[in-house]
């Protein structure tokens, strides 16, 4: 978004600008699981900014192109932790090119309390992913039906605020599903 990768986030916006932030330090937190304080010699998150400064909303209108700028500078994984938006010919030819290069997307199934994954989680060959709550049930705004593939903790899931090196909060639906996910896969991959 805007020409540019700063992905900075601009000063009093952090409530509109925190989701990125959340979801990595999900991966992250997932990942240090496993590998302990070696953590950073396996993982690299690499921020993708896909929402403009400028944007009067958070509808990620350059959600695909940020598909396409991880899938050229060559992410092993793609997380969107996000869904909706349409999905044309162009779209489609993203996506296409980054599971054609071995790239593993991970994408949430949708947070509008409807049987029906959206894209890009829809499509196939990405990992469509939906959230359950401690005693595993779905939880009530994730979308579902055949198309999910897995599910991951989505309920009050605790993540990184961009306030301060020490902020954090609590949020729910499919977008954290998603981050547990990804680190998964990135321990999978590594």
């Amino acid at each position: 978004s805007d020409n540019d990768n700063n992905v900075g986030i601009i000063e009093y916006r952090e409530s509109e600008f925190q989701h990125g932030t959340y979801i990595a330090s999900i991966v992250i937190k997932v990942f240090e699981r496993f590998y302990g304080e070696d953590a950073p010699k396996y993982l690299q998150i690499i921020p993708v900014k896909v929402l403009s400064d400028h944007t009067k909303s958070t509808y990620l209108e350059d959600g695909y192109k940020g598909i396409e700028y991880a899938s050229k500078i060559g992410a092993d994984i793609i997380c969107c932790a996000w869904s909706g938006g349409v999905f044309g010919r162009d779209e489609k030819a993203i996506v296409d090119e980054a599971l054609s290069k071995g790239q593993i997307i991970v994408s949430s199934a949708g947070n509008f309390f409807t049987e029906d994954v959206n894209y890009p989680a829809k499509h196939d060959g990405i990992i469509a992913v939906s959230g359950v709550d401690i005693n595993y049930r779905k939880i009530l705004k994730a979308n579902y039906d055949m198309r999910v593939d897995i599910c991951a903790p989505g309920d009050s899931i605790f993540g990184a605020y961009p306030t301060a090196d020490n902020a954090f909060i609590y949020s729910k639906g499919t977008s954290p599903a998603s981050a547990f996910i990804s680190g998964c896969v990135a321990i999978l991959k590594s």
